[in-house]
């Protein structure tokens, strides 16, 4: 005997579930070109848009306007001193007996006190001399092209110290947001999102340079010609030294975003890539101070080792990328004060062996490590 089952309801069947549909994950498109071109803006975006960035950014042209402000004032307070108007004074002393204005008390002479008034002339000539040491202040700091030499000297110093912060933070960053798991899982290359760090790094030195030399350029255009100042007319040549000025001002800066790079992905945080820059920069300083000085001791002594203590900063790394600086702004404007420490040739050398190193240090670094962060 056969069992028999009933035919289900279609109103009893389950229902049926279809399979979920995975997409796929989303991937990076276009070229190797395009994909970093696109990294190098994202990286762009973010330094611009963190709050750190403006901040640095405020304070970089705060101070360069406060200091704008000080030079103005000093230019007043020069040009609108009070003319001394005492005159000149003879003191005379006469013997006693002889009728004097004044007699000195114990004494057995007196004295007498004969001032003149300054001419007419001789408080021109005053007003003048003030005037003139007024207008040495004003076409130094506040006339175009002079007033860069301001704008680029502070840009070698506070720029660098700013820079480096946001160098340290933008490169650091990504491992406290895990920016770095997420990009190279949709498929960018390590040598990709490094080389999109190194040129963010090199649009961002560029640009805050520009952005000082533009400042500068706007002041010495208007207030200095408000002021009383004559503008030195452009030439072919003053253009062309305005722009490798710019560009050893970027490369200045650059160099030193490079060692907030290696160091940030070296440590693999923010503070690691702010700290040893900083740092740096202050043991550069003292360091070759210190050295400086003893080399010379040694060279006064007659030590045949002195010369080559005293040479030992020509291959600091300020040193060198500061003489680029120096002998890019020399003709015909002379926006660099001093003369550089050593020739053009070993500067740009110097400069481009470190640049290779740190970035070498910091690539090899990054591509062997584990992204776990």
């Amino acid at each position: 005997m056969s069992l028999q089952t009933a035919p289900q309801s279609p109103l009893l069947a389950p229902p049926v579930v279809p399979a979920p549909q995975l997409s796929p994950a989303p991937a990076a498109s276009g070229g190797w070109l395009l994909q970093t071109a696109r990294l190098t803006g994202w990286m762009l975006f973010l330094a611009r848009r963190r709050v750190i960035g403006k901040v640095l950014l405020g304070v970089l042209v705060g101070v360069f306007l406060l200091i704008v402000a000080i030079t103005m004032i000093i230019y007043f307070e020069t040009a609108n001193a009070p003319v001394s108007s005492g005159g000149n004074c003879q003191t005379i002393v006469q013997p006693q007996g002889t009728p004097s204005s004044s007699t000195a008390p114990g004494g057995g002479a007196s004295t007498t006190v004969v001032c003149q008034q300054p001419s007419q002339a001789e408080l021109q000539q005053q007003q003048q001399a003030q005037q003139q040491a007024a207008d040495a202040v004003r076409d130094a700091t506040l006339v175009f092209p002079s007033d860069l030499v301001v704008a680029g000297t502070y840009t070698t110093y506070m720029g660098v110290f700013l820079i480096c912060i946001i160098a340290g933070a933008l490169v650091g960053g990504e491992y406290g947001y895990s920016v770095l798991r997420l990009s190279i899982s949709r498929g960018v290359s390590r040598s990709q999102h490094f080389i999109a760090q190194s040129a963010a790094l090199a649009i961002l030195s560029l640009g805050v340079a520009a952005v000082m030399l533009l400042l500068g350029t706007l002041i010495g255009v208007t207030i200095g010609p408000a002021l009383g100042g004559s503008l030195l007319a452009p030439s072919l040549r003053g253009v062309g030294e305005l722009i490798t000025y710019w560009l050893a001002l970027g490369l200045n800066l650059f160099v030193y975003t490079l060692i907030a790079q290696c160091f940030a992905t070296l440590g693999k945080s923010a503070l690691a890539g702010i700290g040893v820059p900083l740092a740096y920069l202050l043991l550069e300083v003292v360091a070759g101070a210190i050295i400086t000085a003893i080399g010379f001791i040694l060279s006064a002594g007659n030590n045949p080792s002195g010369p080559f203590v005293q040479h030992i900063p020509d291959w600091f790394l300020g040193t060198n990328v500061g003489s680029l600086v120096k002998d890019a702004g020399q003709y015909p404007y002379n926006l660099a004060f001093g003369t550089a420490p050593v020739s053009t040739t070993h500067a740009l050398l110097v400069t481009l062996a470190y640049c290779a190193a740190l970035i070498a240090a910091g690539y090899l670094v990054f591509r062997s490590r584990d992204i776990t962060d």
